[in-house]
């Protein structure tokens, strides 16, 4: 706990209604912590010129989901982290929990970016720059710079779009990954046995 309250270290507060949002800041808040980080925020758009104020960064949970109020719109979850980022607060997208999702990660990227005011370049930060901000990793990873650990990922098409992305080549700390596996292999046996093309 010493690192949290010098500091040096984050505070994750899970918290999805905007009363919640700021009644835990503000708790936080009066121990003295700094380094607070919101994950959920489903209602986070209620509160951004608070998180922005108190500069607070905010992990959103998956935006392939439906609302979670009957009052709020349809396409809420996905605009949410265009109208936080247009708000002047940094956001980073997730999978929360649900770990074995992570490769489609980059599909709530580009999803944030066709419904709201985000270009695909800021959209592409909200899981590289941003989350690597956020969790005090920048000086190794995040963004492709001399010194730090590059992972690059190879598409034919956007690679933000799940209807054009085909991913060619990874690269994962500069090593070339191998993206052979049992599902290929099958494939490939069988679209050769039955002779479709």
């Amino acid at each position: 706990m010493r690192a949290l309250f010098k500091g040096t270290t984050n505070l994750y507060i899970r918290a999805d209604y905007a009363k919640d949002i700021i009644e835990s800041v503000k708790f936080a808040q009066e121990f003295g912590l700094k380094k607070i980080v919101i994950v959920g925020g489903d209602q986070a758009n209620k509160v951004t010129a608070f998180l922005k104020d108190n500069q607070i960064p905010v992990v959103l949970n998956p935006a392939h989901r439906l609302p979670n109020g009957t009052d709020e719109g349809v396409y809420l979850p996905y605009e949410l982290p265009g109208i936080l980022a247009k708000a002047g607060v940094k956001v980073a997208i997730t999978y929360a929990d649900e770990w074995w999702r992570t490769r489609n990660l980059a599909f709530l990227a580009g999803t944030s970016s066709g419904f709201s005011d985000v270009t695909p370049e800021q959209a592409l930060q909200f899981i590289t720059k941003n989350p690597a901000e956020i969790l005090g990793v920048d000086q190794y990873v995040g963004t492709l710079e001399k010194g730090k650990q590059a992972s690059l990922v190879v598409t034919t098409g956007d690679m933000l779009d799940m209807r054009g992305n085909a991913v060619q080549m990874v690269f994962i700390k500069g090593g070339k990954v191998n993206l052979d596996d049992k599902q290929k292999r099958l494939y490939e046996k069988y679209k050769e046995k039955y002779g479709q093309k």
